[in-house]
This record gives structure tokens, C-alpha cells and sequence, in this order.
């Protein structure tokens, strides 16, 4: 993925519905972006319940059973990063419970993201 680093992390979020394990590398540089990318995706996956390792260059996401509900929601850190709300948001998309923190840092890039998204019927749930 090192051509395309900034697809991590919603690449992260889809290999959660993955039938098997994904492996995610040559993106350690991601590290010194906006926030630490590999340490903030793994650290948002493990707080939805998905095991995942976390390593110099590269992600390995075990995808078994998400532990997030509306009775027991997960509020997801964006850590001022808007590609981290954005990619999350699709997890929302598909699974009750996700809260995004901070979406407003999308203004960087994508200031009406999410009234985009709710237009194309891909509310949060």
C-alpha cells in the first residue's frame, strides 16, 4: 500500500467484514502524517473488538467479531485526523453503535462529508 497510503485506513476498516486475516504493509511513513496512523488504527479497531497487530511497516488485522452495539456503543478517536473519521464512518455504515468523535476535522479536505454520506443513503447507524 505504500502508493496508496492514504487508502489505509479505510482499507483497515473494510478488512473487518474480511473472511480472513489482512495484511496491510509498506505504510510505515503513515506514522508521520496527520497522527500516527498505524497506532491509531490499530488502536480504534482493538476499541471495536477486532484483534490486530500493530508493527514497524505494516498492520495485521484478524477480523473474528466486532464487540460494538447500540447498547453498547464505541466512540472512535479521529485524533484531528480526517481521513481516520472518514474511514470510520463506514464502519458506522454497517455496524450499530460507531460514534465519531470530532468528525468536524474533515473540514480539511471534505468540509460537508458527512451530509454527503447521509446522502447516498449511507447514514451511521
Amino acid at each position: 500500500m505504500s502508493d496508496f497510503s492514504d487508502q489505509t485506513m479505510t482499507l483497515a476498516c473494510v478488512a473487518v467484514f474480511a473472511k480472513g486475516t489482512t495484511r496491510i504493509f509498506g505504510v510505515g511513513h503513515i506514522r508521520r502524517q496527520e497522527s500516527d496512523r498505524i497506532r491509531a488504527i490499530v488502536t480504534e479497531l482493538k476499541r471495536v473488538g477486532i484483534e490486530c497487530e500493530e508493527k514497524d511497516e505494516e498492520i495485521v488485522i484478524h477480523p473474528d467479531r466486532l464487540s460494538v452495539s447500540p447498547e453498547h456503543p464505541v466512540e472512535i478517536e479521529t485524533y484531528d485526523d480526517h481521513r481516520m473519521a472518514m474511514a470510520f464512518s463506514l464502519l458506522g455504515t454497517r455496524v450499530e453503535g460507531i460514534v465519531i468523535n470530532d468528525p468536524l476535522c474533515c473540514r480539511k479536505t471534505f468540509e460537508n462529508y458527512f451530509v454527503e454520506l447521509t446522502k447516498l443513503n449511507l447514514e451511521l447507524k
